[in-house]
């Protein structure tokens, strides 16, 4: 713990803004998504953006996401993950692409989702996943 206080007090006041941003966005997307269809949720996070970002912006809210998912106690990180950053980057105006993909792994089928904007992966993109839905 005492590693995350020193992490968080080293971050300027932007990126502890972005952090506690990403930290609502995250638990309230876990909320939406138990309580929600996912179908309305793809319409609810469905692409808006419409502008580029530097690969810095994008470095950055990438950052706050994976801090604040540290602080999540759920399995399905990966999804809520996408959904926060597409959340976070629709309300920036910047493009991005939500992928699901799926793989077949010792008879066991695994699912995983990602985000990319511009050419930076918001969201750890895995390429042995089968792509099966882009929203």
């Amino acid at each position: 713990m005492t590693g995350r206080l020193s992490t968080y007090r080293s971050l300027n006041k932007h990126e502890k803004k972005l952090f506690w941003e990403a930290l609502r966005k995250i638990y309230w997307c876990k909320f939406l998504l138990i309580f929600n269809s996912f179908k309305k949720l793809t319409v609810k996070f469905a692409a808006t953006g419409k502008n580029d970002a530097p690969t810095e912006d994008l470095i950055i809210i990438r950052r706050a996401i994976n801090r604040a998912s540290g602080l999540a106690f759920w399995r399905n990180k990966c999804l809520v993950n996408t959904l926060c950053a597409r959340w976070m980057l629709n309300n920036r105006d910047i493009k991005s692409e939500a992928y699901l993909g799926v793989k077949l792994e010792e008879g066991n089928t695994k699912a995983h989702a990602w985000i990319v904007a511009g050419d930076t992966k918001l969201v750890h993109e895995d390429q042995t996943y089968k792509v099966v839905y882009t929203f």
